[in-house]
This record gives C-alpha cells, structure tokens and sequence, in this order.
C-alpha cells in the first residue's frame, strides 16, 4: 500500500508539473517562492531566471509598477498556454523600459544647458519630464532650410550659409514624398554637407533641418544624448531639473519573444521602451489581448520572422515613434478590435526608408490575415499598409492619416514585390481625413488618397467603403488588374475616383459599379481617368451615381499616348457616348449647387446599428423623403440633402 501511495504523489508531482502560477508585486521579495499571493517575487530579473514550462502563469499585481525586460524563449503547447497577466483589481500592472536620470549640474559654457551621467549603450530615442516626451533638440527651430543642389546620393550644397560644424548630428530630409530619411552628418564644409549613408538622391529645391547635436540646443525642454561621453544635455533657461523626474527609455523592448510558441500576453500595460514594446521573433501562436502600449521609442508592436497563428485584439497601442504594429512575414493571423493612435507624427523620430511611420503593417507572401473592427487614428503616414494576398480588410475606421509623409493612403497595399496575389477584400470600411502637410518638400497639393491600390495590385474586392474628406483621391488605382469597386460612396474628396497606369501595369479589367461619386466643389472632379491604350482596356463603367456642381466637366479622360491626343472634361452623357461606359449610370442632381449646409453625410462609425435622429426634412439622393429619424448599419453612410 505504501508503494501505491508513493506512486499515486509521483503522479500527481509530475502531471502538475508546468503549471506554476507565479506571483509578482512590488511589495514581493525575490527569497520568496513566488507562488501565491502572499509570497510573490518582487522583480522582472528574478522572472528571466525562471525555466516556464507549458500553462505556466506570470502574474502581475494591478497598481504596481516593474521595470525591465521580460525575456520569453521557453514555449507552452496547444491547451497549455505560458501566460503573462495580472491579478487582483486596479489599474493594468505597468512594464516600464524607463529609468531616472539624476544629478543634473550646469555646463560650463552655457548656463542654460544642463548636463548629466546617463550610462546608456545606444542611443536614446526619448526622453521624458515627468512622465510627458520632450523634444529632441533641432535647427533651425520651425520650418526648413533648403537643398539647393545634390552633388551625389551623399553630398548636397545648402542654399542657406551652414554656420555651424554639424558632423555627428543627423540631417533629417526626404528624398521623395514618401520617404523620410535621417542620416548622420559625416563632413561639413562651407554650404558642402556629406552624410554617410544614403539609399536614394537628394531632392533639389526641398528643405532639411538638422538634429540630434548639442549645437541644436536653445528652446526650454530640448534634448541631445552623447553616446559617446555618456551624458545627456537639457536645455533649461527656467528651475532647476533636479526638482524634476527625469528619464529615458533604457531597455530595448517591454516583452521579447525569441523562437517561442504559445504564449499569452494580456492586461498589463507596457511604457517607455526604447526600441519596441512588444517584439516577437520566429515565435507562433502568440496572443495578445487587452494590451495598453505607450510611447515607444521605434514600434509598438512587431513581429518579424517565421510566425502564424498569432492574434492580436482589443489592444491600445498610442504615441509610437515609428510604426504602431508592424506584422512581417506573418500567416494565419488575426488583428481585431484595437486601437492606433498617434504613431509617427515627429519627423526625423521614425526610421528612415519605406514602410516606416505607419499605423499598421502586415507584410506576408503567404497571407490569410483577418484585420477588422480596429480603429485607426492620427498616422504619419498609411493608416493599414498590406503587401499579401488572402487578407480581409473590414470593419476599420481609419482618420487622419499621411499627416507627415505623402504617396499613401488610409487603405494601402502595393504589389511591386509579387505578394500580393489576390483573394483579397476590402469591405465596409470608413476612411477619412488624409490630409499631408507638404513637409520639407515643395509640392502643393500632397498625394494622399483614401483607399490606395498601388503597383500591379490584382484580384481584389473593394466594397461598401465611405472615404470622405481626403486631400488627394477617394479611391486611386495605380497599374490594377481584376478589381472590382462595387457599391461604395467616394465623398468630397479632391477627387473621386482616379485610375492610371503604373510605369510597370496597365489599369485593365476593372470593374466600376454601383458607387456614388459625390463632388461637393467644381474644383472636384468626379473622376479622372488615364491610359495608355483606350478606355475599352480599363474595364467596365456600370450603374454609378455621380453628383457634381459642375455637370458638363466632371470626369477628365487623360492621354498617355498619341492615340488619346488631348485631355477631354466631359459629362456623363458625353462620357457614355464617346467611350461606351455607364449606359446605367445616372448624374443625379447634377449641375445643381449645394451649399454646405444643404448636404450632409451620415456615418456610423460602430459595429452596432445606430439610430440618428434628424433636426431637419430631407431626401436622399433616390428622391425619397427622410425625417425625424435613421437607422444606419455599422460602418455604413448616408448622403442627405437638406430640403427648404
């Protein structure tokens, strides 16, 4: 009997074995053993050295603050979760990459500039007085000097006199609408500046301004960190900094995830990182639910390597220096219900090349990606950025987008790299306010679109999308092939609908039905439409409603070759009858002049029916009365006009 016994707590010792709850809490000690609530441990260091084997849970005390790097390399099993959380009630448990920066003293030569230690072993991308980011010094202060003439991709004369020695400092400029570089100044002499390294020329008669040098320093709150000396310098003309918290972001990431499996990351909140809050690499099925992410000093969120099955919901991600979740070689995933805010929205604090300064990223040769009911808000640059095929785009609202770099746009996919192989939809979906500021370049009119089809993209379903208020076009097809554009309202957007050739693809076989174009200026075109062979070739026009003050101009036919010898502005009867398009369209009201107010477009912005009431009689564009009251269905519109 004895034997049984000891065999029977064999059994027991070894099916529990990998299913530890460990506890964490400021009040903890690393001697406990960290396994109930009254003895948990206290740091992240003592987390790193423990072995977490499959369904093991790490809890975090709610209200508590834990500052370091949670390293995961351990993986659980299907139905075994690793499990990082928290426990009791509060606020999320805060993992803070940040640490204090004490000891300030005046410099010797300016008794505005403060310095002081900070052992650092790379640079900061950060800094922070009590607990709010501080800029990074620049000059000049506000606007731009001018790139009078690029030499090379590395050499460039300033038209302004360069009065300072600016090598170590970075040169911050863009070498196309798109493309934000930050560059280290590696020689200056006279109006001559040589960076080190540059991926594309120079871009003549555009501006640059310089940072990251202690010569930049003279506004209250500016910042340089000398890597080399490790010291850091505030520029401060009122109080003391030492009567004030200070810090910089020291640890690299919140949550590192190396070549490990199921895991589950939720309700805690992670802050002030250096590089990135939450990075995973070669790691699969990963969940991360209920996440808050704040200031991040690169990204929000990556994921990078062989990944798939991972699933990403109901997550803050806010104020990213770079790109708010950036999914790279993923498959199988699902990003849903989140929140992006405020990602990108410093010039020269991103990264520089493309793909950077977004809100989210997913880029994927194989795809299967579901991204739906996330909203997406105040971008750099595009609001979701795909290059895969197999992808669900659904239920998004995404607003203010292209804020500092132009060529994009609230929905973007580009298919100069083959990925994007079709299958691919993009559905119910409000997208609003693109709208770039020509930052450090010289054109008037940025290049921001609504949903942006770029590049040879093909096989794709664009339907049931409202796109209002975007400085550029509602819609623009660049070199597609087989996209359909089906019931979706374009609204007072610079322009509509825009499709042309790309310096790879034809535009052809796209099909145009069932859409409202609604131009509320004569300035607005309803459509312009460019080929380089006839129209015949871009596809089919069907059963569109266009709307414009301008009736006899509003859709422009543009020649790319001989064979279209002169740009037309037509009407729709004259569009139909020269080009055999549209023979079921209809030009409801047009020629007739709204006022602001007489026209209104109604959005449900949510995922559940919503009821607005109406102060006013109105009709729709089908002529039919509304009043008192409408249902809208989520993420859908209505255009109202008001009736005298």
């Amino acid at each position: 009997m004895k034997y049984f016994f000891f065999y029977a707590l064999l059994f027991v010792n070894f099916s529990s074995f990998g299913q530890v709850t460990y506890y964490f809490s400021n009040s903890g000690n690393d001697l406990n053993n960290g396994m109930t609530k009254n003895s948990p441990f206290k740091t992240i260091d003592k987390l790193n050295q423990l072995t977490l084997q499959p369904g093991d849970k790490v809890l975090f005390h709610c209200n508590d603050i834990f500052v370091g790097q949670i390293n995961i390399k351990n993986s659980g099993q299907p139905g075994k979760l690793i499990t990082i959380s928290s426990y009791d009630v509060g606020k999320k448990p805060i993992i803070t990459g940040a640490k204090e920066v004490t000891g300030w003293t005046k410099t010797p030569t300016n008794s505005n500039i403060w310095q002081a230690v900070c052992e650092k072993d790379s640079d900061i991308t950060d800094f922070y007085r009590n607990s709010l980011p501080l800029p990074l010094g620049r000059y000049p202060n506000t606007g731009s000097l001018t790139i009078a003439k690029h030499l090379d991709k590395y050499q460039m004369i300033s038209k302004e006199p360069v009065t300072s020695d600016w090598k170590g400092a970075e040169l911050v400029f863009k070498s196309a609408e798109y493309l934000a570089e930050k560059r280290k100044i590696d020689y200056v002499k006279d109006n001559l500046i040589k960076i080190q390294y540059n991926q594309f020329n120079f871009v003549d008669g555009w501006g640059y301004f310089i940072q990251n040098s202690l010569g930049t320093l003279d506004v209250n709150g500016e910042w340089y960190f000398d890597y080399k000396n490790k010291k850091i310098y505030l520029y401060a003309n009122t109080g003391n900094p030492n009567n004030s918290k200070f810090e910089i972001p020291y640890y690299a990431y919140g949550i590192h995830i190396n070549n490990a499996n199921y895991i589950s990351i939720q309700n805690i909140e992670i802050n002030k990182t250096s590089n990135i809050s939450v990075y995973a690499h070669n790691s699969s099925y990963i969940t991360l639910n209920n996440l808050t992410v704040n200031y991040a000093g690169q990204d929000g969120i990556t994921f990078d390597g062989a990944s798939s099955g991972c699933k990403l919901t109901n997550n803050m991600i806010n104020h990213v220096n770079n790109n708010g979740v950036a999914l790279w070689e993923s498959s199988n995933i699902e990003f849903s219900n989140n929140t992006i805010k405020n990602c990108g929205l410093i010039l020269g604090r991103g990264k520089s090349d493309n793909g950077q300064y977004l809100g989210f990223l997913y880029s994927s040769k194989i795809g299967h990606a579901i991204i739906s009911n996330n909203v997406i808000d105040s971008i750099g640059f595009n609001g979701i950025n795909f290059t895969s095929g197999n992808v669900l785009i659904k239920n998004n609202l995404v607003s203010n987008f292209c804020l500092i770099k132009g060529d994009g746009g609230g929905i973007y996919t580009w298919n100069g790299n083959g990925n994007n192989n079709g299958n691919i939809t993009i559905t119910h979906n409000i997208v609003t306010g693109g709208n770039s500021e020509p930052l450090l370049t010289n054109i008037s009119r940025p290049h921001v679109e609504g949903i942006y089809l770029d590049d040879c993209a093909l096989n794709i379903h664009v339907t049931n999308n409202t796109v209002l208020n975007c400085v550029a076009s509602g819609i623009y097809l660049h070199g597609t092939t087989n996209v359909l554009v089906d019931s979706n309202t374009f609204y007072n957007n610079n322009l509509q609908y825009y499709s042309v050739n790309s310096d790879k693809c034809n535009s052809k076989n796209n099909i145009i039905s069932n859409n409202t174009f609604f131009s509320k200026l004569k300035s607005q075109p309803v459509a312009i439409l460019a080929t380089k062979n006839d129209t015949s070739t871009i596809g089919r026009f069907s059963k569109n409603n266009y709307i414009s003050p301008d009736k006899e101009h509003m859709i422009v036919v543009t020649p790319t070759t001989a064979q279209m010898p002169s740009t037309s502005r037509m009407s729709l009867s004259k569009w139909r009858d020269t080009y055999s398009h549209d023979d079921s369209s209809s030009d409801l009201n047009a020629g007739i002049p709204f006022a602001d107010s007489d026209v209104e477009l109604k959005c449900n912005k949510s995922g559940v029916a919503t009821k607005i009431t109406l102060t006013h009689l109105y009709k729709d564009l089908k002529g039919k009365q509304v009043n008192k009251e409408i249902t809208l269905a989520p993420y859908s519109s209505v255009i109202l006009i008001k009736q005298n």
